[in-house]
């Protein structure tokens, strides 16, 4: 491709769509939460899929203070982390392919993730190198507001220095595909059994794929131009 790209960017989020952490995510989560006899379920993390911990927490501990919550919060992240260095966390197929692609291509490459700075560094030290391929990372620390709320994408775009609607987003959850659309930039959300293509869709979805393995910058392209 002979377009100069220099002026797009591609935005990533990071836990079930860069890197294959949900089921670690949903076990460390509802392990906590029947340990303090709060029910749990899997719709429930689907729901919240994307927001930092604290506020995952909130109405489930509505008498806890900020300063109680955030203690629980670094529990529960902390736990998340020791599991998922024992069983490691590479990428999932097609994103080391992509990340190199878009590269070559001359897009700039962000994350933005409601996950804390240790799990992204986590992910860094799981796949070596490939911190290279990002000119700006926002992590939970960086944000006041959670997906959907679109912070976490502004400021990514803000650190690519590239106007919002020149990005496209890569994200697995649909708080994040809202919050994406309502920073009004271009979305692909990754559905695997696409089992949510609807619900993604009245979100902000400009495209649903089953996988990543097929994407390619030529389509990446195509949909910011769109």
């Amino acid at each position: 491709m002979s377009t100069n790209l220099n002026g797009y960017g591609v935005i990533w989020d990071l836990d079930g769509t860069m890197v294959d952490t949900m089921p670690i995510h949903f076990e460390v989560l509802t392990d906590f939460m029947t340990s303090r006899g709060i029910q749990f379920t899997e719709e429930d993390f689907f729901r919240t899929s994307g927001m930092p911990t604290i506020e995952i927490f909130k109405p489930h501990f509505s008498e806890a203070s900020y300063e109680e919550l955030h203690k629980l919060s670094l529990l529960k992240d902390a736990a998340f982390r020791g599991k998922a260095e024992k069983v490691g966390i590479p990428f999932l197929p097609g994103v080391a392919r992509l990340l190199q692609q878009l590269k070559e291509a001359g897009f700039k490459q962000g994350i933005a993730t409601g996950s804390p700075a240790k799990n992204l560094e986590l992910v860094f030290n799981s796949n070596p190198g490939s911190q290279n391929y990002f000119s700006g990372t926002v992590v939970a620390e960086d944000t006041t507001n959670g997906k959907p709320h679109p912070e976490v994408f502004l400021k990514a775009a803000e650190k690519l220095e590239i106007a919002p609607e020149k990005c496209l987003v890569i994200e697995d959850g649909t708080m994040g595909i809202e919050g994406a659309h309502r920073a009004g930039m271009r979305t692909i959300a990754y559905d695997p059994d696409l089992s949510r293509v609807e619900l993604f869709k009245r979100t902000g979805a400009t495209a649903v794929l089953q996988t990543l393995e097929t994407l390619s910058v030529d389509y990446i392209w195509e949909l910011l131009l769109s």
